[in-house]
């Protein structure tokens, strides 16, 4: 029954991100999954999140991601 839980949290389920959020009391309207793969995307979509592509993600301009994180263009 366990494997059966944890199955079901993986992606593209949202589960595992809605709890990263709630463990790390992050409002979803402030945050930003990047990833690379078709099942990342759906899991940021069915958590209801902002996606990003990786390959967007690390040639972006740092005006897009400063709404998710103001030090990010500071620690580059």
């Amino acid at each position: 029954m366990e494997y059966l839980l944890e199955l079901l949290q993986r992606k593209p389920s949202g589960a595992m991100i809605v709890e990263a959020l709630y463990e790390l009391n992050i409002n979803p309207d402030d945050a930003l999954f990047v990833g690379d793969m078709e099942s990342d995307q759906l899991a940021a979509q069915n958590a209801d999140i902002d996606y990003m592509s990786a390959d967007d993600f690390l040639g972006v301009n740092c005006d897009r991601l400063s709404r998710y994180c103001n030090t990010f263009c500071t620690r580059q």
